[in-house]
């Protein structure tokens, strides 16, 4: 197993704004999305992602917080997805994945606008992301960013045994 040191690595959280095109103008400008007439993008709340960054390798860890926008809350109690007010949505865990600049595993294809290595090569898991939201929940954020090293350090391990460059240099 690779020895890895966390200080080596670029730490980042990000919060993707909350979206409504279903009451809203689109929040990415698309004509074909019409408020009110189907056909939109519909709704999302802030996701807050997690980024651990290697020089040949990156982590993200997803949740999806549950805060959605304040006009967004009548029609979710209407459609009776609200049962008590506008504080009971709850955090989840959408997923956990990497980016590798290499392959990690035979017949993987490469994704063309990667955010950190322009193409790379991506998979992740919703499954296996559960268990950083209760780390986050129990325990906070520095424990988190211990689990996400200990998912860098395996991709890293399979990605140096899939001959790719050492993640950390």
């Amino acid at each position: 197993m690779t020895e890895i040191k966390l200080d080596r690595l670029e730490r980042r959280i990000e919060f993707c704004p909350a979206f409504d095109c279903i009451v809203n103008p689109c929040k990415w400008g698309k004509d074909t999305c019409k408020p009110g007439e189907g056909g939109s993008h519909g709704r999302g709340g802030v996701d807050m992602t997690w980024f651990l960054i290697g020089k040949d390798l990156a982590i993200q860890f997803v949740v999806a917080t549950g805060w959605e926008l304040p006009e967004t809350y009548p029609d979710l109690e209407k459609k009776g997805f609200l049962t008590t007010d506008r504080f009971s949505m709850y955090p989840m865990a959408s997923y956990i994945g990497y980016h590798s600049r290499t392959p990690l595993y035979e017949g993987a294809s490469p994704m063309n606008e990667c955010q950190f290595f322009g193409e790379c090569y991506y998979d992740g898991s919703s499954l296996n992301a559960d268990k950083g939201l209760e780390i986050l929940l129990r325990e906070g954020s520095d424990a988190v960013w211990v689990w996400m090293k200990e998912y860098f350090v395996t991709r890293a391990d399979q990605q140096r045994e899939f001959g790719g460059t050492d993640a950390t240099d």
